[in-house]
C-alpha cells in the first residue's frame, strides 16, 4: 500500500508564499538607485581606492544593487546627513530562457498555476489530509497504476539537503492510527524558514505545490506523467546582494579601499649618443574589480601605511565575525624580511636604502625637486571591463647621462666581526648609466630596459628617485674590466677587548683591490667598498668615506669608502687600505 505522511499545520506555513524569504516580503521594496564608479586610485600591489557617486531618489530610502567588498576601516559615506546603510538581499528576475523544463521543474514552473498528471491516488490522499486537518502532504515515491490530476501553484523550495530544525510537531504514518514522535520537521528546510546553503539550491527530485485548499504537497518527479500550465518561466527569480540606504536625500560619495585593480610601471632608456638618452615611462593597468565607465583614474606611487588593506570589512558579502577576527589576527607586514628578490620588490614603491642592488650607493641623494612622498598621477577618464588589461604610454624626456663601470664590494662581516658567507660575488663589475631623473614626477620602483639603436642591452630595477635626483641603471656585466679584492690578517695584534662577557681580538686587516682595463677605450670606474671596524689608512685616499651607522647588535661600525678612477686602455691600478676590527673569540 502507498504510504503518506501528514504533519500538523504550523505558523511557518504562511511564510511559504512565493519562494522568497519571509524577511524579504515584510516590507515594500524601495526604489533602486545607481552608484557608478566615478574615480579609482590604483596602487601597485593590487589595492585600489574606489569612489562611487550616489544620487538618492525621492523618499530617502532606496536600494543599491551589487556588493561592496571593502578593506576594514575604509568604507566612508561623504555626507553630513544621518543616513544608515545596511546589507540586504533583494528578489530580482534574471534572464535565462528555460529550454528544457524537465531539467529543473521548480525553476520552469515556480509561481505558475499547473495541473499534474500523477501515477498516484491523489484524490484519496488529499481527502485523508483534509480529514486530519493537516496542511502538509508527502506523496510517496512508489508509483501507482492509476493516473489522477493534481492542481495547484508551484512553490519554490530550498535544497532538501539543508539542515533540519528541531520541532515539537509529530509525524503521522499510514495507517493513520500508528503515531510516532519525531525530532525533525519534514519541511523545515522550506525557503523562508531554514534557508539552505547559498539560499538558491533546489530539490530537483521533487516538485512542491500549494493547492486551492491551502495544502502544501510534495510530489516526486518520478511519478509525474504530464504537466499542463498557463506558461513556462523564461526568467528565473533570484536574490541579489545590495545595500539598503535610509535617510539620504542629497547626492553623496561612497568611498572605500578594496583589492582587484593595479598598475605595473616600466621604464625604457634609449641611448641616443655618447652623452644623451631618452627616458620613457609606460604602464599596464589591470582591472579585476568590476566594469567601470568614464572613471577618473590615478596611478599611485609611494609606500603608504595601509595597515588593514588585507582585512575584509564587515559590510563585505559573506563576511562573518569569525572571518573578520581571523583577518585581524593574521594581518602583518606585506613585505616581511629576506632579500629584495624574494620580496618581489618591483611591486612596492621603495627607495633602495644603501645600494641593495649593488649599485652606486654614493650617488647624490639630495631630494632635488622632490614631490610629496605619495605621488598621484592622473591619467584621465578610462572605461574598462572586468578582466581587461590596458597599456598606456605615460611620459618621456631627454637628458644627459654618463656611462661608467661600477664595482661594489659589500661588507662580509657579521655583528661580532666574523666573516660570513655571502651569495653575491665580490669580483663582479657592471656597466651602468648614471643620470638625473628628467621627469616631472618621481621614478617609482619598476623594471628598466636599456636599449641602443632599438636593441635591448639589458634590464634591471629602478628604485624611487625624485625629479632631478641622481640615479643609475645597470646595463650588463663588464667582462672586459676585471677586479679582485683580497683581505689578509697583518699579524699585528692590539689589546684584547671585553664586551658584555665576550672576549674580542682586535686584529689589523690589510686589504688590496686590483683592477685592470682590457678595453681599447678609457673607462671611468667607481669602486665602492664596505667594511666593519675602524679605518686606519689607504694608499690612495678615497673620494669619500662615511660611517653608515652602528647597531646594538654589532660591536663594529659599518663604513663605506668610494674611489673614482679613470683607467686608460690596458692600465692596471691597485688600491691598498688598512682597518682594524673586533672579532669575537
Amino acid at each position: 500500500m502507498n504510504s503518506i505522511r501528514l504533519m500538523a499545520a504550523t505558523a511557518c506555513a504562511a511564510a511559504f508564499c512565493d519562494g522568497i524569504p519571509a524577511a524579504a516580503l515584510a516590507e515594500d521594496p524601495p526604489p533602486e538607485a545607481a552608484a557608478p564608479i566615478v574615480a579609482l586610485g590604483l596602487y601597485k600591489n593590487g589595492t585600489v581606492t574606489v569612489t562611487r557617486w550616489v544620487e538618492p531618489p525621492a523618499g530617502g530610502v532606496f536600494f543599491l544593487p551589487g556588493t561592496v567588498r571593502h578593506a576594514h576601516g575604509t568604507l566612508w559615506a561623504d555626507t553630513r546627513e544621518p543616513l544608515k546603510i545596511r546589507t540586504r538581499k533583494r528578489p530580482v528576475s534574471t534572464p535565462g530562457a528555460q529550454t528544457n523544463p524537465w531539467a529543473d521543474l521548480a525553476a520552469a514552473y515556480e509561481g505558475r498555476r499547473v495541473t499534474l498528471s500523477l501515477r498516484a491516488p491523489v484524490g484519496s490522499l488529499l481527502q485523508k489530509a483534509a480529514d486530519e486537518k493537516a496542511r502538509t502532504l508527502y506523496i510517496a515515491r512508489e508509483s501507482g497504476t492509476e493516473v489522477e490530476d493534481l492542481a495547484g501553484t508551484v512553490v519554490g523550495i530550498a535544497s532538501g539537503t539543508a539542515a533540519r530544525a528541531w520541532s515539537r510537531e509529530y509525524v503521522l504514518d499510514e495507517p493513520l492510527g500508528s503515531r510516532r514522535l519525531s525530532s525533525t520537521m519534514p519541511w523545515a528546510d522550506l525557503r523562508g524558514v531554514v534557508p539552505a546553503d547559498g539560499d538558491a539550491a533546489r530539490d530537483s527530485g521533487h516538485l512542491h505545490l500549494r493547492t486551492e485548499g491551502g495544502i502544501m504537497v510534495r510530489v516526486p518527479t518520478g511519478i509525474i506523467d504530464g504537466i499542463r500550465s498557463d506558461g513556462i518561466n523564461t526568467r528565473a527569480p533570484a536574490l541579489v546582494d545590495g545595500l539598503r540606504v535610509e535617510g539620504a536625500t542629497r547626492p553623496f560619495r561612497l568611498s572605500y579601499m578594496a583589492q582587484g585593480a593595479s598598475w605595473a610601471p616600466s621604464y625604457r632608456i634609449e641611448l641616443l649618443d655618447a652623452t644623451r638618452m631618452r627616458l620613457a615611462l609606460a604602464a599596464i593597468v589591470r582591472n579585476e574589480l568590476e566594469a567601470f565607465r568614464n572613471a577618473e583614474v590615478n596611478l599611485i606611487s609611494g609606500f603608504p601605511n595601509i595597515e588593514f588593506a588585507r582585512v575584509e570589512g564587515l559590510m563585505s558579502p559573506g563576511a562573518t565575525l569569525a572571518s573578520f577576527f581571523r583577518g585581524l589576527s593574521s594581518k602583518g607586514s606585506e613585505r616581511g624580511g629576506g632579500p629584495v628578490v624574494m620580496q618581489q620588490a618591483i611591486m612596492f614603491n621603495t627607495l633602495d636604502p644603501a645600494g641593495a642592488d649593488g649599485g652606486l650607493p654614493f650617488l647624490d641623494v639630495a631630494e632635488a625637486g622632490a614631490s610629496s612622498d605619495i605621488h598621484y598621477r592622473a591619467i584621465g577618464k578610462l572605461t574598462m571591463d572586468a578582466g581587461e588589461s590596458l597599456y598606456l604610454p605615460l611620459a618621456e624626456a631627454e637628458t644627459d647621462y654618463e656611462r661608467v663601470v661600477d664595482w661594489t664590494v659589500t661588507d662580509r662581516r657579521d655583528g661580532h666581526g666574523g666573516l660570513q658567507r655571502r651569495e653575491e660575488r665580490q669580483d663582479e663589475l657592471w656597466d651602468v648609466v648614471q643620470f638625473a631623473n628628467p621627469l616631472e614626477s618621481p621614478m617609482t620602483t619598476a623594471p628598466v630596459a636599456v636599449a641602443e639603436d632599438g636593441r635591448i642591452l639589458g634590464q634591471s630595477t629602478m628604485f624611487w628617485s625624485n625629479p632631478g635626483q641622481r640615479t643609475s641603471a645597470r646595463i650588463t656585466q663588464a667582462l672586459s674590466v676585471s677586479g679582485n679584492c683580497t683581505e689578509t690578517d697583518s699579524g699585528e695584534r692590539r689589546e684584547r677587548v671585553q664586551i658584555g662577557g665576550d672576549s674580542y681580538d682586535n686584529p689589523v686587516v690589510n686589504g688590496m683591490m686590483r683592477v685592470r682595463n682590457f678595453r681599447g677605450t678609457d673607462v671611468k670606474l667607481i669602486v665602492n667598498l664596505g667594511f666593519s671596524g675602524e679605518f686606519i689608512s689607504a694608499a690612495t685616499e678615497p673620494d669619500e668615506r662615511r660611517v653608515l651607522g652602528s647597531s646594538v647588535f654589532s660591536v663594529n661600525k659599518r663604513q663605506q669608502m668610494r674611489w673614482t678612477l679613470l683607467l686608460k686602455p690596458g692600465e692596471e691600478r691597485t688600491l691598498a687600505y688598512q682597518y682594524s676590527v673586533l672579532v669575537r673569540r
